[in-house]
C-alpha cells in the first residue's frame, strides 16, 4: 500500500506500475485499486485498465488476494491525492484503516510504497470538502472533495476539469520492507495500532525524501 499524489493524473502510480512490470514481467498478477470516478472518463479508464487497475471495493480486494496477486492500495483516495501542494511531505490517509483490516483478515504482509513528486505536477489549492458536502457529492459520486487546481492549459480547474496537463516533475519512490502486523503486534493486533505502525514508518521515509528535494521539476 502506498501514498499517492497529483489529482486525477496520479503520476507516481503510473511510474510504480511500470517499474513493477519491468521487474517482475507481465505474467505476474498485479492489480491497483482506484476510485470509481477514474472509470467514468473513457480515455483514462482505457489507460488504467491496461495496467491492471480495478475499482476500489472490498470484493475486488479479496478477489485479488485469493488469486495470489500483488495488490496496490491507496487508502488516502481523493482526500490524499488532492491535498494542498504545501502538504506534499505528509502521510494523510484520513485514518482509513481498511487496508489494515484486509491485511489481518487475509494474513498478508503490508509492503509500504512511499512516493513524492506528484504534487508538483500542478498547484493544488485545497480539498474543497465543505463544498463537496454541501453538494452531497459523497452520496452521488462517493466523492468527498471538490478541489481547485491551478495548471495548464486553462488555469484554474475543479477536479482537473475541464482539462489539465501535468507539469513535468521528478517522481521519487521507495519500496520499504514488508510489515507483518501479526508478528509485529501479536495475534490480537488492533487496527488502530496497525494503522499507526504503517503510517509512522511511511512518514519517516517521506520526510527524508522531502528533505532531499530542492526544486520542482528537478526534484
Amino acid at each position: 500500500m502506498g501514498n499517492h499524489s497529483g489529482g486525477t493524473w496520479i503520476a507516481d502510480s503510473f511510474v510504480f506500475a511500470q517499474a513493477f512490470y519491468d521487474r517482475f514481467g507481465a505474467q505476474r498478477r498485479f492489480y491497483q485499486l482506484a476510485h470509481d470516478l477514474v472509470f467514468k472518463f473513457a480515455g483514462l479508464r482505457t489507460l488504467v485498465q491496461r495496467y491492471g487497475t480495478v475499482p476500489a471495493s472490498p470484493t475486488n480486494m479479496s478477489r485479488a488476494l485469493r488469486r495470489d496477486a500483488a495488490l496496490l492500495v491507496y487508502p488516502g483516495g481523493d482526500h490524499e491525492t488532492y491535498r494542498p501542494s504545501w502538504e506534499s511531505g505528509d502521510i494523510d490517509f484520513a485514518h482509513r484503516t481498511g487496508f489494515v483490516e484486509l491485511a489481518l483478515r487475509h494474513r498478508v504482509p503490508i509492503v509500504p510504497v512511499v512516493a513524492i513528486g506528484g504534487q508538483e505536477t500542478a498547484l493544488f489549492l485545497g480539498r474543497g470538502r465543505r463544498l463537496a458536502r454541501g453538494l452531497r457529492l459523497d452520496r452521488l459520486l462517493r466523492l468527498k472533495v471538490l478541489p481547485p487546481v491551478l495548471g495548464p492549459p486553462v488555469g484554474v480547474t475543479i477536479l482537473d476539469l475541464p482539462l489539465r496537463f501535468p507539469i513535468p516533475a521528478k517522481i521519487s519512490i521507495r519500496v520499504l520492507k514488508p510489515i507483518d502486523l501479526k508478528k509485529r503486534l501479536g495475534p490480537r493486533a488492533d487496527t488502530d495500532d496497525g494503522y499507526r505502525v504503517v503510517t509512522s514508518t511511511m512518514q519517516r521515509t517521506l520526510t527524508r525524501l522531502s528533505h532531499d528535494r530542492s526544486l520542482p521539476v528537478l526534484g
